[in-house]
């Protein structure tokens, strides 16, 4: 049976890159520690839409503006489930023309699936809510 505990999204690796979603476009940092991190945080607490690097880096470029994507450290998959998945089909019926909406799948029905199947492998793993559905994290035995 897989041990239930918290698991940070960060796993202590930084450099990561965090950006805020603002008016005029995406305000992208670089930060390197989680000082830096709360410190952002708290400079665009004002913005709703926030987002991280799914991995830290061992390496930056642009002068340390820009996380190096080559240098990933990928210690786990990612899986991201969003609302419902809708999809519409015009049925023609003689003359009139009907319109149905198919749900194919929740974000959490696809999200339970996929715990359902890293329980049954024993996998290591963290299901996070994500704002608009959920994400899940399947942590892997050594960097890739």
């Amino acid at each position: 049976m897989v041990q239930q505990q918290i698991i940070s999204p960060f796993n202590g690796q930084y450099p990561r890159e965090v950006a805020f979603l603002r008016d005029k476009g995406m305000k992208r940092f670089t930060v390197f520690n989680p000082q830096e991190l709360d410190s952002r945080l708290k400079q665009y607490l004002r913005f709703n839409n926030t987002y991280y690097s799914i991995y830290g880096f061992q390496g930056t470029c642009d002068n340390g503006y820009r996380c190096d994507y080559s240098t990933a450290i990928i210690d786990r998959l990612f899986f991201d489930f969003d609302t419902s998945d809708e999809v519409k089909i015009t049925i023609e019926d003689g003359d009139k023309e009907i319109e149905k909406i198919l749900v194919k799948d929740t974000a959490w029905g696809g999200a339970y699936r996929l715990h359902l199947w890293c329980m049954k492998h024993n996998l290591s793993h963290a299901i996070v809510f994500s704002g608009r559905g959920y994400h899940i994290y399947i942590f892997t035995i050594k960097q890739l």
